[in-house]
């Protein structure tokens, strides 16, 4: 088998740590706990009121490759220019955007949803907000390095693999592509406090080399149920088939909920050549002994 390994404005997240008094719970735990909440209210709904834990390894892995509900936290504050800020700050009623300056501006948790990995977003809704929170020091700078670590990311290529398993394909059969979607994520300690980032594969697009290209969030399968392939029927010679990949990101801090990062990174392929064969017939003069010539 022929296998090659393949692989703006962000907003800023930020979270919110105020003091809570004996017995109580701060605005940080507040909106995590809410966003928990709605997402495993939301995934319950799709497993048939199955709980989060009761879900099987499967769908587990269904959910991290394709996420059916998305969670971020955003700054609507008055100082970032409206063409700048999230388009779900639109949901957010102008009185909450007038904090003080060592403040955040109504920090705001949105959560969006889809029903399965090949439908459209839907819009994004607020579902908890905190107003006027202290920034502190070192939550602050944790939001600022995972976007500097982001933009210097870099998580190679997806595992590519071919079908039929060698280096030639038929001109008049379709050459079958898949990828594996794993998600890479990335381990690291920032001012003492373990955060995950993780790239996760959304647009694949595949440049087939004889001028054609598929741009698909498919990751494709492999043969019978494979779902994406390409028949070269004008070609007779070799061709260099690559794979550009997005990536979209999103990080967890001391393993809390993933929190979408906006932007995304791309990587390209190194060329994988296959030699085009083109079958023809041909009308052949045989004797009674079996000797034949070319007609």
């Amino acid at each position: 088998m022929i296998t090659r390994s393949i692989a703006s404005a962000l907003v800023l997240v930020l979270a919110v740590a105020a003091p809570a008094g004996a017995g109580g719970t701060s605005d940080e735990d507040r909106i995590k706990s809410h966003a928990d909440e709605q997402n495993s209210q939301f995934e319950a709904g799709l497993s048939g009121g199955k709980p989060k834990e009761a879900q099987t390894d499967a769908q587990t892995s269904r959910k991290d490759a394709a996420p059916l509900s998305q969670v971020t936290v955003v700054s609507c504050a008055s100082s970032i220019p409206e063409d700048q800020r999230h388009v779900g700050c639109t949901k957010v009623a102008p009185v909450y955007l007038g904090c003080p300056d060592d403040t955040t501006e109504s920090l705001t948790t949105l959560q969006r949803t889809r029903t399965s990995a090949t439908d459209p977003w839907s819009d994004w809704e607020v579902i908890d907000w905190v107003m006027c929170s202290p920034i502190t020091p070192q939550t602050a700078t944790i939001a600022q390095q995972v976007r500097t670590e982001w933009a210097q990311l870099k998580p190679g290529v997806p595992d590519l693999t071919i079908q039929p398993d060698q280096d030639w394909v038929y001109s008049t059969v379709p050459t079958i592509a898949f990828v594996d979607p794993t998600p890479v994520v990335i381990e690291e300690v920032l001012l003492g406090t373990p955060v995950r980032i993780r790239a996760t594969p959304s647009t694949f697009t595949w440049n087939w080399g004889d001028g054609e290209t598929t741009t698909t969030a498919d990751p494709g399968k492999p043969y019978p149920d494979d779902t994406i392939s390409h028949t070269y029927l004008y070609v007779d010679g070799a061709v260099d088939l690559t794979l550009q990949t997005t990536w979209a990101g999103s990080y967890s801090v001391n393993g809390g909920s993933w929190v979408d990062i906006d932007g995304t990174l791309t990587t390209t392929s190194n060329p994988v050549t296959l030699t085009v064969r083109s079958p023809h017939s041909a009308l052949v003069d045989c004797d009674l002994n079996g000797t034949c010539l070319d007609g």
